[in-house]
């Protein structure tokens, strides 16, 4: 069984291959004071097997994930590499192809209730990231709450670039393809960020447009919903 799970970690499969090898591999996360749970009717029961479409490897020790029974995951895999981190995932999420590290100590990445992703890579270090309720990430996404790296002063040797506290996406967000959150990065609830963002820098005004290379605001007082445009004319034009 250790030599599976060293085939699992090290080796780079392709899809095909890691669906196939998750449906072999059983870990038993409760070495080194580390603990999956499912929650059912808000209670925790310890993991004993194996989630459909969720790969989980933890190399350190006193971590808990908390997955409530009601989450889709497909392709994802989360690796925590730290100790004492939190990894929250709630009620009725769908989390589809995403990669997560959390590659600190005491760290908490968390998963807001409806929420859901079709594609992104997260990298948790520096900040915790929490993600709120309803919100919907498209494809192609890159969440960093860490440079990753260290940079210094030339001549103090002193780090430049370590930034605490949290990276927190708000309520009903909706994040287009291909955007690229920094660490710096805080979006309002009701907010949409446009394609092909670079977003550096937090907002703090709800229900905007937030686009650009740096992204900025370009629109202000928008309220989003997924029903389709052609479906939304239909339904305003009813009630006109």
């Amino acid at each position: 069984m250790e030599l599976l799970k060293k085939l699992f970690v090290h080796l780079h499969f392709n899809h095909a291959s890691r669906v196939a090898w998750r449906a072999k591999l059983r870990s038993d996360w409760r070495a080194d004071n580390n603990h999956v749970y499912i929650i059912k009717n808000g209670k925790r029961h310890e993991c004993k097997g194996v989630i459909p479409g969720l790969a989980i490897r933890i190399d350190g020790k006193n971590n808990c994930v908390e997955i409530d029974e009601t989450c889709h995951t497909s392709d994802t895999e989360i690796w925590i590499s730290g100790n004492h981190n939190h990894i929250r995932v709630e009620e009725n999420t769908r989390l589809t192809r995403l990669y997560a590290i959390i590659a600190d100590n005491n760290r908490l990445f968390a998963w807001g209730a409806g929420s859901r992703c079709e594609q992104a890579r997260v990298l948790v270090q520096d900040r915790d990231l929490i993600i709120g309720k309803e919100c919907m990430l498209s494809d192609q996404i890159e969440i960093m709450a860490s440079d990753a790296h260290t940079i210094c002063d030339k001549n103090t040797g002193e780090m430049i670039n370590r930034l605490t506290g949290q990276m927190i996406i708000g309520d009903h967000v909706w994040i287009g393809r291909r955007v690229f959150l920094t660490k710096r990065t805080n979006i309002p609830s009701g907010c949409v960020v446009g394609a092909s963002s670079v977003v550096t820098k937090p907002f703090t005004e709800e229900n905007c447009v937030i686009a650009g290379f740096p992204a900025k605001v370009i629109k202000k007082g928008i309220e989003w919903h997924e029903i389709s445009t052609s479906g939304y004319m239909q339904t305003y034009q009813k009630t006109k």
